[in-house]
């Protein structure tokens, strides 16, 4: 994935990477292999961070990383609080930047 693009353009940038974006909040839930990007939106000049989603249960989202840290050590695996409410998925936490949604490869449900 060399030379194409800033972790957050997986996510507001999908559809020329050949992805659909599903926004934190919508009606889909996240599912394995999805891309989960952390950002707080499309114009806030962050790059965003981005994890690969390795579980999905009913109550929380696990994913791989890269370059991320807590408390001087690298954090590879780690899981969130996947909450459904009023019709729609979230991914909810305190550790990271927020969670703006999740990608796929285009045609996978």
């Amino acid at each position: 994935m060399t030379q194409t693009g800033h972790a957050d353009s997986y996510l507001w940038q999908a559809k020329s990477k050949g992805l659909v974006a599903y926004m934190n909040g919508g009606k889909t839930k996240p599912k394995v292999h999805d891309l989960l990007v952390f950002d707080s939106g499309d114009r806030d000049g962050d790059p965003g961070h981005i994890a690969v989603v390795i579980s999905v249960g009913d109550a929380d989202v696990c994913f791989v990383q890269q370059n991320f840290y807590r408390n001087n050590a690298s954090v590879i695996r780690d899981c969130l609080p996947l909450v459904h409410r009023d019709g729609g998925w979230f991914v909810t936490n305190n550790d990271y930047p927020p969670v703006a949604g999740w990608s796929r490869r285009g045609g996978e449900r």
